[in-house]
């Protein structure tokens, strides 16, 4: 006989821009984003802070889970652009500007760090 292990949880889904607005934070300094591959979905829940410049620094991680979730590098890169937000590849030496081109979708494991135009000053000395 085989034995049912499936088993179904719910869970409370929210945005970003809800979260703000119903703890009342006027100012998120830091946003760590690691959803397995649903992390431009939650960037996209983030959309009036981010216009409102709310956000100062987000990191995320890009991995091959991203096929799955129906996002591309691509257009997170655009959409955090189109926002203000500088977007660097976090290294071990410190954060190397993120070029899309000549890799494109490599779906690779990999961090990025973005960063609004106000914050700058804070992460120049890692900057390469």
């Amino acid at each position: 006989d085989l034995i049912n292990t499936s088993s179904t949880t719910s869970v409370m889904v929210s945005t970003i821009d809800c979260e703000l607005v119903t703890r009342n934070i006027e100012q998120l300094c830091f946003l760590k984003i690691d959803v397995e591959g649903f992390d431009f979905h939650v960037l996209k829940g983030a959309s009036s802070s981010l216009k409102d410049e709310k956000i100062g620094i987000i990191q995320f991680e890009y991995s091959g889970f991203w096929r799955y979730a129906g996002s591309t590098l691509c257009r997170a890169l655009r959409y955090l652009n189109d926002f203000g937000f500088d977007i660097y590849l976090l290294t071990p030496g410190g954060l190397v500007p993120a070029m899309y081109e000549p890799w494109g979708e490599y779906y690779g494991y990999a961090n990025y760090v973005a960063v609004s135009h106000k914050w700058r000053e804070v992460v120049k000395e890692i900057v390469f």
